[in-house]
């Protein structure tokens, strides 16, 4: 890809489409990836990568190197080793929501090759357009060679007072009982690792219906009340929040089937309502905003 060797840790890097800005970051870092394998595309007569689609003739491509210049129906797809560039940026993303033309960015590109998935900017220009906007510089890349030396914590202890749960071990007995030690999500696991989850939030109704309620891992148990992981309520298979795929442990998770020990199903209309709910926000999610998973620039240009 030209101009890839180009981008260094630090640049100022604006992503945009054929209608403006998606964003604007400052690279972490560069991960170098040796003898990835990615699918090619090429002429068959000549073995190169240049040919064009045509529209309105036949056969469907033509070939636009000068010493070829043949048509064909299909390329030749191959599987070859290169060298594979990922831009780690998230720590300083920040949206820009078309905020920038693509007239704009075009403007500040210092070359006219718009087929050039990487394009120079004039800097100052840029900046000037993210003051415009109101959009502050995104921060410079924290330097995480050397971690800087913890802050004490203040400890001790006060006195609380608060609301209890009443019924809660009598719920967790109850659901051990119909359920058996397994996590709804993940299956058997030893009791002391299983929490008695509510599937429908116990702030607004104050019940334990044992029907209602499932065995959860602790860490799953968080994430399902916070609406990250939800049970299709249809096929009775795990489902994800898409930023949980970034996480190789729950992407795992996706599509697996619930586990029933004992044979009994949990209730599905409350499934269903949480599911639905979740579901609802998942919609929202920055498909940009990849926490802790490099973003591969060339992945949004293809």
């Amino acid at each position: 890809m030209p101009n890839h060797l180009s981008v260094a840790t630090g640049d100022l890097v604006v992503l945009r489409t054929n209608r403006g800005s998606l964003g604007v970051a400052k690279i972490e870092d560069i991960q170098v990836e040796e003898k990835f394998l990615k699918k090619r595309l090429r002429c068959p007569h000549c073995g190169r990568m240049r040919f064009n689609e045509r529209k309105n003739a036949t056969p469907k491509y033509m070939c636009r190197r000068e010493d070829c210049m043949q048509p064909f129906d299909a390329a030749d797809e191959r599987w070859e080793e290169v060298t594979r560039f990922t831009a780690v940026y998230q720590g300083t993303w920040q949206r820009l929501s078309l905020a920038l033309t693509a007239q704009q960015l075009d403007d500040l590109a210092l070359t006219k090759s718009k087929q050039n998935a990487i394009r120079k900017l004039d800097i100052e220009g840029l900046e000037a357009l993210l003051t415009d906007v109101g959009m502050p510089l995104p921060p410079d890349p924290v330097d995480r060679s050397a971690p800087a030396p913890s802050k004490p914590i203040v400890g001790g202890r006060t006195r609380r007072s608060g609301l209890v749960r009443i019924g809660q071990p009598e719920f967790r007995k109850a659901l051990l009982e119909r359920y058996g030690p397994a996590c709804l999500i993940t299956g058997p696991a030893p009791e002391e690792a299983l929490e008695a989850a509510h599937l429908r939030a116990f702030a607004e109704h104050g019940r334990h219906v044992p029907e209602e309620g499932a065995m959860l891992r602790a860490d799953i148990h968080m994430l399902f009340d916070k609406g990250l992981i939800a049970v299709d309520p249809e096929r009775l298979v795990v489902a994800l929040d898409p930023r949980l795929r970034a996480y190789d442990n729950y992407a795992a998770l996706a599509g697996k089937p619930v586990e029933v020990l004992k044979g009994a199903m949990p209730c599905l209309e409350a499934l269903k309502d949480h599911f639905a709910e979740a579901t609802s926000r998942w919609l929202e999610v920055d498909v940009f905003w990849r926490p802790s998973r490099p973003i591969d620039v060339s992945a949004l240009f293809r």
